[in-house]
């Protein structure tokens, strides 16, 4: 997983992700979020404790966004690979509000 820490909370609204793809073709396929206020304790985000899977497109052309609805409000992110290819890469970005 890869974490963020905001140092203090934050309204996070959207993220987006981009493939990486190269002449392998290999790419992360889909990925989970969870977030935290204090580290001691995550939340996936999705309904009633399960969490969303996220799909990512696999062209490397585009962006794709996911808007959060409803917005997490979280110190602390963390962006889990659910389905991916060995060595896959992913760019990805976070959208907040103050």
């Amino acid at each position: 997983w890869l974490q963020v820490d905001f140092e203090y909370s934050r309204l996070i609204v959207a993220i987006d992700t981009l493939q990486y793809l190269d002449e392998s073709q290999v790419y992360v396929k889909s990925y989970k979020i969870a977030h935290s206020q204090d580290e001691s304790q995550w939340v996936w985000y999705g309904e009633n404790g399960s969490p969303q899977v996220f799909e990512c497109k696999s062209d490397g052309d585009q962006a794709v966004r996911n808007l959060f609805d409803p917005p997490i409000e979280a110190r602390l992110l963390r962006f889990y690979l659910f389905d991916y290819d060995e060595y896959a890469s992913v760019r990805w970005e976070l959208f907040t509000c103050e």
